[in-house]
């Protein structure tokens, strides 16, 4: 599973809140930025190596649809790196749709206008006997919104929807090394149910492979 760490931007939140009497002051011009930024195009949210997007606006969870394909195939390859995902980097010709991922099986997060990550959701198996298990295939926040929020809606996002289709249990797989992501899913109800141990060869040295679940009950919330 791919989870970055990384620092946000939050310089300007912290100014407003310690400075209350500008920004009672300055709120037309607030308003009137937050217009702008609703009117520009995704591409004029986009500086040279980053997304950046104002830290106020609100991230939803939604079904992905085909014309998403550049959005996340830029998104997958930007937060590939042998520390999150035992496969090999994605080729520049790839295509984020096809084979074990479709539209239907992808939840995006959109902050703004601007997509910023998904996660992949399908059965555990092949097996008739396993239709009650789902597990999370992959889960990817681009680097400029890490640490916003977004992964850990995500994740409750998958938790919902597999309820809603009647699974019993979601499960997942993360490597042992990737701290951020295993903390980020035992906070939202994940244990661990196994360890394969040295089960990958990266960057030199043998990484373990986690094995997380979490039961889920029709009645209770995302988080309990």
């Amino acid at each position: 599973m791919r989870y970055w760490n990384a620092q946000p931007d939050v310089e300007f939140v912290e100014e407003l809140l310690n400075n209350p009497k500008q920004l009672v002051g300055d709120l037309r011009l607030a308003l009137a930025f937050a217009g702008a930024l609703a009117g520009l195009a995704d591409d004029d949210l986009q500086y040279p190596g980053q997304r950046w997007v104002h830290p106020g606006v609100v991230t939803t969870i939604r079904q992905a649809r085909p014309e998403d394909e550049p959005e996340l195939r830029d998104i997958d390859a930007a937060t590939w790196a042998a520390g999150v995902s035992p496969g090999p980097p994605p080729s520049a010709g790839a295509v984020f749709f096809g084979g074990r991922i479709a539209p239907a099986d992808v939840l995006v997060a959109e902050t703004g206008r601007v997509i910023a990550g998904f996660a992949a959701l399908g059965q555990s198996g092949p097996l008739a006997s396993q239709s009650h298990v789902l597990q999370i295939r992959g889960l990817a926040v681009h680097p400029a919104r890490q640490r916003c929020g977004v992964g850990r809606r995500l994740v409750e996002a998958c938790i919902e929807q597999a309820r809603s289709r009647g699974a019993r249990k979601l499960s997942l797989r993360v490597l042992g090394g990737n701290v951020a992501a295993r903390r980020l899913y035992e906070s939202c109800g994940f244990t661990v149910e196994g360890v394969l141990r040295e089960e990958f060869f990266l960057g030199g040295r043998y990484v373990d492979d986690v094995l997380m679940a979490r039961m889920l009950d029709a009645a209770a919330g995302p988080g309990g």
